[in-house]
Order: C-alpha cells, then sequence, then structure tokens
C-alpha cells in the first residue's frame, strides 16, 4: 500500500489542470560544429515565448516562470524568500486555485503580487491581505508591491511551486533582454486541440532562424560561436517523469521513473511471495481437515459448494489482513514519507481511481491465494479422507514449484537488500581525502571572474571572521550552467 502510495503520487504530477493536455514546455539542444551535445535543458530566455506566440497561429498562448531568492522587508525585518516571476495569464493557463483575486487580473498591474495562503500566514498572520504591501529587493533597492491575489498552497504533486509570485512584465522592465541565446527561465506555450507538434517545432526552428539571424552572426563573428540550438516540445504531464533534462530552478526536481518501476516490482514480489506462501500453508495444514472434507461429501456436499467456502475462507483472511495492513501503513506512514522525502497522506486513499484498484487488488490477491487449494481440497475422496487415507505426496509439481518460486524470490530480495546495503554504507563511510566538516562552496551561475576579480573576491571573503582558509577552482570551458549568461556577460 505505501508502495502504490509513492507510485501514485509520482504518475499523478500535473494531472490536475484541465488544459493538461495542451501544455508543452520549450526545450532546447545545443549542439557544436560536430554534432556534439554542448548542454541540453529546458530553458529558454524572454523572447522566446512572445516571439514565436507571434507568428505561429497553432500557439493559443504562452507562460514563462523563473524563479529566484529575493529578500523581503516586512516593517524593520528582512527575509529570505523564493520568488517566482510569472506572465500575467499564469494563472489562466494553470489551474492552481485562489482563495481571493481574479485570476485573469492578479497579475495585470506592475506591483502586483499574489501570495500563497501559507506564506500570507508566515508574514501577516491571516490570509485576509489583498491590498497590503510587501517590499521586495530589486537591483539593491526595495520596491513595493500591492498583494492582488491569495493562492492555496501548491499541490504537492505539482512540479511549478510557489509562495510569492510578481508579474513577468515587471521582470522585463527591470531587466529587458532581447537575446535569442539566452537561456534562464522556463516557457510554456498552449496548442490549440488540432495542432501537431512536429509542424509546430517545425515552424518554431523557422522564426528562431528568421529572428535570431542577426544575433546569430554577430555570435560567429565576435565571439566564434558556431554551435547550433535544436528546439523540442515537452508535454506537460512528461516533465516530472522525465530523465532527459536536468532540474530547472523555477520546477521541482524531476524523479528517474526507474524508482517507480523498481518498486512496483518489489511490491508484486512481495505480494506473490505471501500468496504462495498462503496456498502452500493451507495444502499443507489440508490433512487437518480431511474429515471435515469427508463427512460434508458424505452428507451431501458438492465439489462446488466446497470450492466455493474455501475460497470465502481465502476472501475472509484477506480482508482480516487488508484491514490490518491499513493500519500499519497509517503508522508507518511518517517514516515512510522521511525515507521517500514525500508528503504523502492516506488521504490519497480516498481518490476513486485508488479505490477501485485496491478493491481489484484485494478480489485479485483473494482469488489467487484461494482457488488452487479450493481445488485441492474439495477434490479429496470421502472414503479415503475418513480412513485418514489421504496423501499429498506423488507429482504434484504446481506445489513443489510453487515451493521453489518462493524461495527463489525471497533469496532474490534478500540479496538485493545486502547489495543495497553493502553500497550504501560504502557511500556514507568511504574516506573522501579531504575533511567535509566546516567546508562551504560558494557558486555563481551569473559570473565569469578572472583571475584580478577573484583574488580581490578571495581577500575579501577571508577578512570574515571565521573563515580559516579559501581556495578558488575553475569549472573548465562552458557548460550548461555558463552558456545561458554567455552573451550578456561578454558584452558587458
Amino acid at each position: 500500500m505505501l508502495i502504490f502510495l509513492y507510485t501514485k503520487d509520482e504518475v499523478s504530477y500535473d494531472r490536475f489542470h484541465p488544459k493538461k493536455d495542451k501544455i508543452y514546455r520549450i526545450t532546447g539542444q545545443m549542439l557544436d560544429e560536430k554534432g556534439h551535445e554542448v548542454f541540453k535543458g529546458g530553458k529558454t530566455g524572454m523572447i522566446h515565448g512572445p516571439s514565436f506566440k507571434q507568428d505561429i497561429p497553432e500557439i493559443e498562448d504562452f507562460v514563462r516562470v523563473q524563479k529566484g531568492d529575493h529578500v523581503i522587508r516586512m516593517g524593520s525585518q528582512t527575509f529570505n524568500q523564493p520568488v517566482m516571476f510569472a506572465d500575467e495569464h499564469f494563472f489562466s493557463v494553470f489551474s492552481f486555485p485562489l482563495i481571493s483575486g481574479d485570476p485573469k487580473t492578479v497579475l495585470s498591474n506592475l506591483n502586483s503580487m499574489v501570495i500563497s495562503d501559507e506564506a500570507a500566514k508566515k508574514y501577516f498572520g491571516t490570509t485576509q491581505v489583498v491590498g497590503k504591501i510587501m517590499e521586495l529587493e530589486m537591483n539593491e533597492k526595495f520596491e513595493p508591491f500591492i498583494i492582488s491575489g491569495v493562492a492555496k498552497r501548491s499541490p504537492q504533486n505539482s512540479s511549478i511551486k510557489f509562495d510569492i509570485m510578481i508579474p513577468m512584465k515587471f521582470k522585463e522592465k527591470m531587466s529587458p533582454d532581447d537575446k535569442w541565446l539566452n537561456f534562464f527561465l522556463s516557457t510554456f506555450l498552449v496548442l490549440n486541440p488540432n495542432a501537431n507538434p512536429v509542424a509546430v517545432l517545425s515552424k518554431m526552428t523557422r522564426v528562431y532562424q528568421e529572428k535570431a539571424g542577426s544575433q546569430l552572426k554577430e555570435a560567429r563573428e565576435k565571439y566564434h560561436f558556431n554551435n547550433s540550438v535544436v528546439w523540442g516540445l515537452q508535454p506537460l504531464l512528461q516533465i516530472h517523469l522525465s530523465k532527459d533534462y536536468s532540474a530547472e530552478d523555477e520546477l521541482s526536481d524531476p524523479s528517474n521513473p526507474m524508482y517507480s518501476y523498481i518498486l512496483t516490482g518489489i511490491a508484486v514480489l512481495i505480494l506473490l511471495i505471501a500468496c504462495i506462501n498462503f496456498i502452500n500453508l493451507t495444502i499443507a495444514r489440508s490433512l487437518k481437515r480431511s474429515k471435515e472434507i469427508g463427512i460434508r461429501k458424505v452428507v451431501g456436499g458438492q465439489r462446488a459448494q466446497l470450492t466455493r467456502q474455501f475460497l470465502g475462507e481465502s476472501f475472509i483472511v484477506c480482508f482480516i489482513s487488508f484491514a490490518f495492513a491499513i493500519v500499519l501503513a497509517t503508522a508507518a506512514l511518517p517514516l515512510f514519507n522521511e525515507l521517500a522525502n514525500k508528503h504523502l497522506s492516506l488521504s490519497y486513499l480516498a481518490d476513486i481511481q485508488m479505490i477501485i484498484g485496491f478493491i481489484g487488488l484485494f478480489l485479485i490477491t483473494g482469488f489467487a491465494a484461494g482457488f488452487y487449494p479450493a481445488l485441492v481440497l474439495s477434490g479429496f475422496n470421502p472414503i479415503q479422507t475418513l480412513y485418514n487415507r489421504v496423501r499429498l505426496s506423488g507429482k504434484n509439481f504446481l506445489a513443489k514449484s510453487l515451493v521453489v518460486l518462493q524461495f527463489a524470490l525471497a533469496a532474490l530480495l534478500i540479496i538485493s537488500t545486502l547489495f543495497i546495503y553493502q553500497q550504501f554504507h560504502y557511500l556514507t563511510h568511504k574516506d573522501l581525502g579531504y575533511n567535509d566538516k566546516n567546508l562551504l562552496e560558494m557558486t555563481s551561475e551569473k559570473a565569469i571572474m578572472n583571475k584580478g576579480w577573484t583574488d580581490a573576491f578571495k581577500t575579501k571573503i577571508s577578512s570574515i571572521p571565521g573563515v580559516e582558509i579559501i581556495a578558488s577552482r575553475n569549472i573548465g570551458r562552458f557548460g550548461g550552467k555558463t552558456i545561458a549568461g554567455l552573451v550578456e556577460v561578454v558584452e558587458r
């Protein structure tokens, strides 16, 4: 039950949006002259969404989102707070419920703000905060924003999560950008129901080549930039379980679908072992019930009646274990959430699909565990059973095969557990060759520092009390993180 809760949460990401089948994220793959991949990700620049929307009729709408840390000032107190920039149609494209505010207009004003109910209670102690002002630090000065809407806390199974949201047009005014080779935010497109994503991609490539031509030519001449960009469209429902793209700042960490496959396989194996064990134990105990079966047959009991009786007993046992499993799952859920880094609750079981699934699982398990023993027991000869002449020896290939299969599966799980334990022990006890206690790493995705800047930075940091030593390192050639700011940094 716990594993199925985990798997349901993984596959349910972003399915609460009514437009989920029409929403795609623009992806980009940069290739060098030889066709080798330089980087691959789900980010674009400011200009991509509006340009594609303008020239491609199949695109109904677009939404750009970017998340970053900002300082919030409340009176004399300041707080670090993740803030998301988003286009004003955000709440029309994505279905995040608003407690107060109009989804169509909450982000229409330049200095408007939408805050989650959780953040509202944190900063104001109430959700009645529409019209109140919060100050955010932008370009080294605090800007006032008027709260225009309060949203419910983002669902756990959402790729996009936010507590504070402000209009993307404020970002555009503060830091205008028209570079086609900048990649620092996510752009989502809403395609009309009859649109062909392949045809839309073809048009996106054409628009890019036409509108970015002068910038590409300048990059080749001034910076010897000869890379090419291959655009893609990733369906919203594939984002969370995608292995093709690295985690994006504005999105929750993607998950490897292999974890769900492995865990589901383990759940099936455990259930299969339990069913086999129940079958073998039932058959082994059948000798004690041979006289009962013989008497029932002598007084007129039919084989079909006996089969229904033993199947009924199997379902009763399964029902008891099912109820007990709910108690155990409830008790173990907090620990399971900690291990799985989830926030699951048994309220997930209230979902109609899960209820139907568990009822189906109960029926299949009860039938699978009771069908073969019912056939064996109902087939006893009444005369032999009354004279204690029943023997289960002989070929009985199925029972023997079940015993072998049961021990093979149990051995597989035990060996796998030992391997995983040894691997985890190695990861947690391996000597790394240095002392990682009180060791901090400072990184920047925007700055490209030369030796003079690095020396000055090291001198400044070394003057901070408590800093014993500082060292710098070069990350190497321009990679997926630094290429995003290459053009604008070089020009500055």
